[in-house]
């Protein structure tokens, strides 16, 4: 059996793949919140996806911007991040599942670039959704729940497996944690050294 092209599987089962992946959401979310993921970020990210796997113009600053846009949504709309980032982990299992009923040979390459716009889109979402909840809040120890829960999610998303461990989510992770690490033990400001001075030296 010949190898089918991912993006091509996507365009054939598009419809199917966002019923699934909305009935998964369903199963957490409010309503309204639910018609919002399935009404706009799934179609969104799907099609982006497609021009990724098709060797069009590069997607990733569009994935995560777009994954960011949607992140400020969900948070206004009252969504933890686990919430935001499941719904991306809802994105791979649909496709996966479906690919395995219609035993279509999806290349690993493929599925290596699945993964890589999934790592970007749940970064997006989580920074922005992070950065939102910081600025909605005062005091040290709220900007700490922000960042733990940014560190959180990322993890959970990395221990899932739905991304792997050297890609964006991984680099939100450790600096969630950096973040922490200054908000408890903040370092003064690094002395700026004297501007080096040469003295004149008389003529004889």
């Amino acid at each position: 059996m010949a190898t089918l092209t991912l993006d091509n599987f996507i365009i054939a089962n598009r419809d199917q793949l966002i019923r699934r992946c909305g009935a998964k959401v369903a199963k957490r979310a409010a309503p309204a919140t639910a018609k919002m993921v399935i009404d706009q970020g799934i179609p969104r990210f799907l099609d982006q996806l497609v021009v990724e796997l098709s060797d069009g113009p590069s997607q990733a600053y569009k994935i995560a911007e777009s994954a960011g846009q949607q992140g400020l949504r969900l948070f206004q709309q009252g969504l933890s991040i686990g919430d935001v980032v499941h719904a991306y982990g809802d994105i791979c299992q649909s496709v996966t599942e479906l690919a395995l009923e219609q035993t279509a040979p999806i290349s690993t390459e493929d599925f290596r670039t699945l993964n890589r716009c999934l790592d970007d889109a749940i970064a997006g979402a989580v920074t922005e959704y992070a950065s939102e909840s910081a600025a909605s809040t005062d005091g040290v120890s709220r900007q700490m729940r922000t960042l733990l829960n940014s560190a959180i999610a990322a993890f959970e998303v990395i221990r899932a497996g739905t991304v792997g461990a050297t890609g964006a989510t991984a680099s939100l992770h450790r600096s969630s944690l950096q973040g922490m690490l200054d908000l408890l033990d903040p370092k003064p400001p690094t002395e700026q050294p004297e501007p080096l001075r040469i003295e004149r030296r008389a003529r004889r």
